[in-house]
C-alpha cells in the first residue's frame, strides 16, 4: 500500500475590513501545526482545532476554509454554520479531516474570514 506524508500549517488569516496586518489579528488557532506523518491512500485522519477570539470586540466569522492553492484533500468536517458571531474570548471547535487521493506531500493553511460585529 502506498504511503504519504502530510503537513498542515495553520494561522493564515484573511482580514475583514477593519484588519490591516497579521500582528493585529485577534484570531488564534490551536494547535498551530498538524503533522500526521505517513497515512495510507484511501484512509483518512482528522483532528480538532479551536478558533479563539482574543480580542475585546465580537467578530462575525463568515468563512472557515482553506487558503487558495491548498491540497483539496483537506475538508472541514464539523463546525458551526456560517456566519456566526464569536464573542470576546470565546472559542469554537472545528474538525478537519484529510483523505489523500494521491502520493506526496500535501499541505494547507486554514483560512478564517471575519468582520467586526461592531457597526
Amino acid at each position: 500500500m502506498r504511503r504519504l506524508s502530510l503537513l498542515l500549517l495553520v494561522g493564515i488569516f484573511l482580514f475583514g475590513f477593519s484588519q490591516s496586518a497579521l500582528a493585529e489579528s485577534p484570531i488564534v488557532i490551536n494547535p498551530s501545526q498538524w503533522f500526521t506523518g505517513e497515512i495510507d491512500l484511501g484512509t483518512s485522519t482528522a483532528t480538532t482545532f479551536t478558533i479563539r477570539n482574543e480580542g475585546q470586540d465580537p467578530l462575525v466569522i463568515t468563512r472557515i476554509g482553506f487558503q487558495s492553492g491548498c491540497s483539496p484533500d483537506f475538508v472541514v468536517t464539523q463546525g458551526p454554520a456560517m456566519p456566526f458571531t464569536l464573542g470576546s474570548y470565546e472559542e469554537v471547535s472545528v474538525e478537519i479531516s484529510f483523505r489523500p487521493n494521491s502520493e506526496g506531500l500535501h499541505s494547507g493553511a486554514i483560512l478564517v474570514e471575519y468582520n467586526s460585529a461592531q457597526p
